[in-house]
C-alpha cells in the first residue's frame, strides 16, 4: 500500500506530505482547492508524462516522492522487474522519487537507484490502478482484459502453465530453424567447423606461452646491445688486465682492512663484510662474462618466434583474446559439429517434439478458451448488477472472445471442424471488454465510449466483483461521483468501503454520502501564505469532519449539523455490522 506522498512545487502546492491509511482514504474540498493536483502528483509518481505547466510559478524544480509498502504484494513479475534493475526489497518498501526541472530534466529513482521513466510505468501496473482520465486506467488497456477475466475465472495458474508450454514450443522452434538447413549450407558449415577445430588444435597454444615468446624475442632482437652491456660491466669490475678494475680496488681495500684488524680487533666484523662483498663482486664479474659469451644472434630462432606470435595473434583475432576464450570457442565448435553430423536425426526428433507441443498447445488453448467462455456470463451478470446500483441502469457489459486464423498457428477442433488459430502466451483468445451505456445501443469497445465518471464506476464494479482475486493493491478513484447523488452516492460509498477490505482505496469526491464512508478523511484547502496561494491538506475527524460534511451538504444551521452527524452515525453503524 501507499504509505506516504510528499509533493513540492506542483501547481498550487508549495510543499505537503500526506500519510495514507491501508483502507478507504477520501479527499474532499472546494472546487479549485487542489484535490485533482494530488491525483496529478500520484500519476507523476507512477510514471505519467510531465506537463511543464504543472511547475509552481517562480520555481525551477518539481518533486514528488512516495513510500510504498509491499508486504501484501507477492507478484513474482514485479519482484523480477525490480531485481533486473538491481533493486532489492528486503525491507518490503519501495521509496519512489521523481524530480522534474523547468529545463526538461527528468530524474526517477526507486530505492535510491536511478531508473528510466518507463520503469515507473512498468512497476505502476503492479502497484496502482488510477481511474478517471489517463492511460494508467487498466480497464482502458485491452491487454489487461484477458488478465482480469482469468482472475475472475480462477484460471491464473492454468494460464501460467499454458504460457510455460508455449515458451517450450518457442524454444523448440528456434532449434528447428537453426538446424533446418539445406545440404549446401550443412556442407559449408561442416567445412568451416572442421577447419576451425583443426586450426586451434594444431596451434596447441598454451597458457603463458605468448608472454614467454615476447620476452625471448626482445632478447634476440637486442642481443648485440645486451652483449655490449655485459662486456662493459665485466670490464668495469675486472679492468683491462683483470687487475685494475673495481675488483682490484676492492682487493686492495680488503688487504688494508686486514692490517687494521690486526691492530684493532673491533674491525673484525668490517673485514668479514668486506671479504663477502669482494666474493660477491667476483661472482658477478664471472656471471657477466658468461652472459656475454652465451648471447648469440639467432636469426632462425627469431623468425621462428615471430611466426609463432603471428599465429597466436591470428587465433586471438578469430577466436578469443585468451587461451580460455579460445578453448570455449573450441568446445562450442565441437558441440555444433557433433550436432550437424547428427543433424538429420536431431532435426527429426525436434520436429516430432514440435508437433507434439503444438497438439498440446492446441488442446490446452481450447480448454482454456472454453473455461473463459463459461465464466463470461457470470462475470457480465455480476458486473451489470453492481452497475445498476451505481446509477448505470440499462448498461450492458460483455466480454468478446475472438480467434485469429493463422496458417502457422495451432490446430483446434471446434465442433468437428479443424481450425488453425494464432496463439501467444495468453492462449488462443483475443479478449476485449465491451459495453453499451444506453438501451438499444450496440456493444462497443469499452475504451471508446466510457467517460471519466463512467470509467470510474465501471472500474469500481469490476473491482468489486474481482475484489478477492485482483492483485493490484492500491486503487485511486477520481470523477467517480460524476453525474450521481443521493442514494446512489451511498451505494458508491458502500462499494468503495467494501472494496477497501482487500485493497487500499483513495477517492476524490464532492459527495458527502461517499465521504462519510472514509476510514481516513483528508480535507484539501487553499490559503494565502506570504502573498501566494497555496494548497494545504489536513486529516480531519470528530467535529471538524462534521463541519466538512456540512459544507458538502450545502446546509446551514443546527439542523444541518444534526444531518451530518446522523449521516456519520448511520454510516459507522453500517460499517461496524460489516466488520463483524
Amino acid at each position: 500500500m501507499l504509505r506516504m506522498l510528499s509533493v513540492t512545487n506542483l501547481a498550487l502546492i508549495e510543499h505537503l506530505e500526506i500519510r495514507f491509511a491501508p483502507d478507504l482514504n477520501v479527499f474532499t474540498g472546494e472546487t479549485g482547492a487542489g484535490k485533482s493536483i494530488i491525483v496529478d502528483a500520484l500519476k507523476l509518481l507512477f510514471g505519467a508524462r510531465a506537463d511543464m505547466s504543472l511547475l509552481r510559478s517562480g520555481t525551477d524544480n518539481l518533486r514528488v516522492e512516495g513510500i510504498y509498502y509491499l508486504n501484501q504484494m507477492q507478484d513474482d513479475e514485479l519482484v523480477d522487474a525490480l531485481r533486473q534493475h538491481g533493486i532489492e526489497t528486503s525491507d518490503d518498501e519501495l521509496v519512489i522519487g521523481r524530480d522534474i526541472t523547468r529545463a526538461g530534466r527528468n530524474t526517477c529513482r526507486v530505492n535510491g537507484r536511478i531508473v528510466p521513466l518507463s520503469f515507473l510505468n512498468t512497476i505502476s501496473s503492479y502497484l496502482v490502478d488510477i481511474s478517471g482520465q489517463g492511460q494508467q486506467f487498466s480497464l482502458l488497456r485491452t491487454t489487461e482484459h484477458i488478465k482480469i477475466l482469468d482472475k475472475y475465472a480462477g484460471l491464473v495458474q492454468e494460464q501460467k502453465e499454458f504460457a510455460n508450454l508455449v515458451e517450450e514450443l518457442y524454444a523448440v522452434r528456434v532449434s528447428v530453424a537453426e538446424l533446418n538447413l539445406d545440404d549446401r549450407d550443412v556442407a559449408h558449415q561442416l567445412d568451416l567447423l572442421n577447419y576451425q577445430i583443426k586450426e586451434i588444435n594444431d596451434a596447441a597454444w598454451e597458457n603463458g606461452e605468448e608472454q614467454e615468446l615476447i620476452g625471448e624475442r626482445n632478447v634476440l632482437v637486442q642481443s648485440g646491445k645486451l652483449r655490449g652491456l655485459a662486456d662493459n660491466s665485466y670490464r668495469l669490475l675486472m679492468g683491462e688486465n683483470d687487475q685494475d678494475g673495481a675488483l682490484g680496488s676492492l682487493g686492495e681495500l680488503v688487504s688494508i682492512v686486514k692490517e687494521i684488524q690486526e691492530i684493532d680487533v673491533t674491525f673484525a666484523q668490517s673485514q668479514m663484510e668486506l671479504e663477502n662483498i669482494y666474493g660477491q663482486a667476483e661472482e658477478l664479474a664471472l656471471y657477466f662474462r658468461r652472459y656475454r659469451d652465451e648471447i648469440q644472434e639467432d636469426t632462425a630462432r627469431l623468425n621462428e618466434i615471430e611466426n609463432r606470435l603471428t599465429l597466436i595473434g591470428g587465433l586471438k583475432k578469430k577466436y578469443g583474446n585468451s587461451v580460455e576464450e579460445v578453448a570455449d570457442f573450441l568446445r562450442a565448435a565441437v558441440t555444433k559439429l557433433d550436432g550437424l553430423v547428427s543433424n538429420d536425426e536431431t532435426l527429426s526428433e525436434l520436429r516430432e517434439k514440435q508437433q507434439g507441443l503444438l497438439r498440446q498447445v492446441g488442446a490446452q488453448g481450447l480448454n482454456l478458451s472454453k473455461k473463459r467462455r463459461q465464466a463470461i456470463a457470470d462475470m457480465a451478470f455480476a458486473v451489470e448488477e453492481v452497475l445498476e446500483k451505481l446509477a448505470m441502469e440499462g448498461t450492458r457489459f460483455d466480454v468478446q472472445i475472438q480467434h485469429k486464423d493463422d496458417d502457422d498457428g495451432v490446430v483446434v477442433d471446434i465442433d468437428g471442424k479443424q481450425n488453425r488459430f494464432a496463439f501467444d502466451r495468453t492462449g488462443i483468445d483475443r479478449i476485449e471488454f465491451q459495453v453499451s451505456s444506453n438501451v438499444g445501443e450496440p456493444l462497443r469497445p469499452l475504451a471508446k465510449i466510457a467517460s471519466g465518471g463512467e470509467s470510474a464506476r465501471l472500474l469500481l464494479a469490476l473491482k468489486s466483483v474481482l475484489s478477492q482475486v485482483d492483485g493490484i493493491p492500491t486503487l485511486i478513484f477520481d470523477e467517480i461521483d460524476s453525474g450521481i447523488g443521493g442514494q446512489v452516492g451511498v451505494t458508491v460509498g458502500s462499494n468503495l468501503w467494501e472494496l477497501s477490505k482487500n485493497h487500499q482505496v483513495l477517492c476524490v469526491t464532492h459527495l458527502p454520502q461517499i465521504a462519510a464512508f472514509a476510514d481516513r478523511h483528508v480535507r484539501v484547502t487553499k490559503s494565502e501564505v506570504d502573498t501566494r496561494t497555496v494548497t494545504l491538506v489536513d486529516e480531519i475527524d470528530g467535529d471538524m469532519r462534521v463541519q466538512e460534511l456540512n459544507k458538502m451538504l450545502g446546509l446551514m444551521g443546527v439542523r444541518s449539523s444534526e444531518n451530518a452527524e446522523l449521516m456519520l452515525q448511520n454510516t459507522n453503524q453500517w460499517k461496524d455490522k460489516r466488520r463483524d
